[in-house]
Order: C-alpha cells, then structure tokens, then sequence
C-alpha cells in the first residue's frame, strides 16, 4: 500500500481499496478532453485549408500520395484525387493517446477471448445495417455526390484506388478507434463511471458537423452503441474497431463497384 492508501493491480496501477481503478485527477481528464478537442480541431482546419490565426495546412502531413484519376460518370468525367497515408491522424489519434496510456495499458480490450457469441451476431447486424446504409447513399443525391462511383473507371485505375483507400482507412481508423474506445472511455470511465462515456459520442458528433447530417446522425447513433455497449460494459475495443472497419470496407466496395 502506498502513501495514499491504494493498492496496484496486476498492471501496476493504483486502485483504491475496493479494488476499483483510482480515480484520475480532474485536470488530468480535462487535458485529455482537450487534447482530443484539439486535435480534431486541427485537423479539420487542416482539411478546409483554415488560414486563421495561421496556416493550418502545415498540419497536411500525407505520405504516398497518389495522383489524381479522371474518372467518367454519368455527370462527366470526375477527377478523383487518391489519397495517401494520414500520418497527422496516425500520429495524433494514435501514437500520441498509446504513449500516453502505457502505463496503465490493459490489453484484455484489444483480445478477441473478450468475444462473446452475441458480439458475432452484432457485427453481424452491423455488416447488415452498412448495407441499408449504401441503399440510402444511393438514393440521396447529396450523399452520392459525397461519394461518387468509380463503376465506370478502368479496372487497374479501380484497383489502384481501392489500395490507397485502404491505405488512407488504416492510417485514421486504428487512431480513431483507439482515441474514442480505449484511451479517451478508460480515463473518463475512472472519473465518470455512469454518465462520462457520454461525452465520446458529443466529441464524436462536433467532429462530424461538417459532414451531411445523415452521416453525422449515423456517426453519433454508433458511438452511442460501440462506446456504451462494447466499450463500457464489455471493456472491448476490438469489436468496435471491427464494426467500424466493416463499414468502410463496405463503403469502399460500394464506391468502387456500385
């Protein structure tokens, strides 16, 4: 037992008495809600080239990326940049949170033996709900012009688009995942154990503001459901990030076939 009267766990970190994880200090939850704030901040300048107070396009840091592809469409030929590694996001979602989280790392989130046979069946159902949701994409012009086709572009130009995206989706979606399932739900669960979770979903909708309000709905509908149910009650992140990943892969399939 150390000065404070808590004992460690098997991880090395402090718990109280009860058994349950020491509660973080308030500034210590403030500043990683800052943090994430920021960062996403940031790099949503960065996106739409904010020059205010300074250039936020030094933030832009992108490796291999591609050329543009001029793609013809049913409204003309379509230019379609491919996008390349985002190692601002890699680096700020990801690399930054897990330095900051080693101490008190628990890697029982990340293992699959944490599965249940419903985690299956929900993943599942959200492989099922994807699919409703590309339907809906299709029949919403606004949405299509988001996310235009590439049905009519020459198979090597497909392919060639398909490995960037998958590039670019692993350089985000592992830091996404990461900073709103584990790093940002573990401190405030401490802090916060019934309502703080709910500030993942707020974080997560302010981000996606810019986006068209079905998606930004859809964004804010599954981090209520991945952070609540799977990330709160099963101390699981992998599953999440599987959900998550299932999506993009049907989007990507979607874009490039539909």
């Amino acid at each position: 037992m150390n000065s404070a009267g808590k004992h460690q766990n098997e991880h090395g970190n402090a718990v109280a008495p009860s058994g349950l994880p020491a509660r973080p200090a308030l500034w210590t939850v403030l500043a990683v809600l800052v943090y994430a704030a920021f960062v996403h901040a940031a790099d949503t300048f960065a996106t739409f080239s904010y020059q205010t107070p300074f250039d936020w396009r030094v933030l832009r840091w992108v490796l291999w990326r591609g050329e543009t592809l001029f793609v013809p469409s049913g409204n003309g030929v379509l230019p379609m940049p491919l996008p390349g590694f985002q190692l601002f996001k890699f680096v700020a979602w990801f690399t930054i949170p897990l330095l900051f989280c080693l101490r008190r790392f628990d890697h029982k989130y990340f293992d699959i033996k944490r599965f249940r046979p419903s985690d299956w069946l929900v993943l599942a159902a959200v492989g099922g709900a994807g699919v409703l949701a590309m339907a809906v994409v299709s029949v919403v012009p606004s949405l299509r012009g988001d996310y235009p086709s590439f049905r009519e572009a020459a198979s090597a130009d497909k392919w060639r688009y398909v490995g960037h995206m998958l590039m670019y989706t692993v350089s985000w979606l592992v830091g996404w995942e990461f900073l709103h399932r584990y790093a940002l739900l573990t401190t405030l669960r401490m802090r916060w154990p019934r309502v703080g979770w709910l500030l993942i979903p707020l974080l997560e909708g302010a981000y996606h503001l810019v986006k068209h309000p079905l998606e930004a709905a859809a964004m804010v509908a599954f981090s209520l459901f991945a952070t609540g149910w799977w990330g709160l009650r099963r101390r699981n992140a992998l599953a999440p990030f599987l959900a998550h990943l299932l999506i993009e892969l049907e989007l990507l399939v979607f874009m490039t076939f539909v």
